[in-house]
């Protein structure tokens, strides 16, 4: 499973799937922030936690949560160490 995708000036960018909700502000706040300081380099996949019984149980207290190919990344905030541990393993390849 690819989890860079191609836009259309070719760049590539790290998807993210974040679980979160409408009218969430610290999930508002973490994406603006992954923008803001990683312009380009994420593709975040907003998944609704609301919409299926089991996600909102499992992070109904947690949201913001982020997990990158089904592994779970950070959450209640965005974490630039484990932002940057991702980018510096994408770099490797």
């Amino acid at each position: 499973i690819s989890t860079r995708l191609l836009t259309n000036d070719s760049a590539e960018k790290i998807k993210l799937v974040l679980y979160t909700k409408k009218n969430c502000q610290l999930c508002d706040e973490a994406k603006e922030f992954i923008e803001d300081a990683y312009p380009n380099k994420f593709y975040i996949d907003e998944v609704d936690i609301t919409k299926n019984r089991e996600l909102f149980r499992k992070f109904k207290l947690d949201i913001p949560v982020f997990y990158h190919q089904d592994q779970f990344l950070m959450k209640h905030r965005a974490n630039m160490d484990a932002l940057n541990d991702l980018i510096q393993k994408y770099n490797k390849v």
